[in-house]
């Protein structure tokens, strides 16, 4: 899974990430919303290997950028699972942020390695069912191969946003709700959060 999570990085940013007000693209269609997201990645990942700056720089652009696409109010209660609901708004805003910044923590060194490579995006179409709507794409990349990645995209009435990718067929929501709930059998969601205070650095 973290190889595949890795290199995908690259199209989506979508798993360090979360949520921004709408902009007008998100209106638009969901494959033209993924496109546009693939392409202001890709455009962040040329500057930056261009310049010869490191990746772990860009933290706040890279956060923007992907918060703009991913809707991590849809996010968080899939992957916690049902204790979300029993949670305090200030516990399920700080675990929005923690798990944010575990992505990036985990993640942007092995992102690294795959920033200056030549990346190619096929787009294998768009099925849509009322406001759930998923977009499929193979993603191939020098020295990496293809690698399958699609797109689960919801529409609360705002715009077309991202509350799930799934990498050759591992669902990124399902990896990490394996995870949690794990750990929520032996602790409580304080507990966790500590956890993940911890992993990412947080006072």
């Amino acid at each position: 899974m973290s190889r595949y999570l890795c290199f995908s990085l690259g199209a989506l940013f979508s798993t360090i990430i979360f949520f921004l007000s709408p902009s007008k693209a998100l209106n638009d269609a969901p494959m033209k919303v993924i496109s546009s997201m693939v392409e202001e990645s890709f455009d962040l990942l040329r500057k930056t290997c261009a310049t010869g700056q490191p990746i772990k720089s860009k933290r706040d652009e890279i956060y923007r950028l992907a918060l703009k696409y991913v809707d991590m109010d849809e996010v968080s209660p899939r992957i916690v699972g049902p204790v979300w609901k029993e949670q305090t708004r200030e516990s399920q805003e700080e675990f929005k942020k923690l798990f944010r910044d575990m992505i990036f923590t985990s993640y942007i060194d092995k992102l690294e390695t795959y920033a200056c490579e030549e990346k190619r995006v096929l787009y294998d179409g768009e099925e849509v069912q009322g406001n759930i709507a998923r977009v499929k794409t193979r993603i191939h990349s020098q020295g990496h191969g293809e690698v399958s990645v699609e797109y689960r995209l919801k529409n609360k009435g705002s715009g077309w946003k991202i509350y799930d990718v799934v990498i050759e067929g591992v669902s990124m929501v399902q990896n990490y709700r394996s995870q949690f709930s794990s750990i929520l059998q032996r602790q409580s969601f304080a507990q966790m959060l500590d956890m993940l205070r911890n992993k990412v650095g947080s006072p």
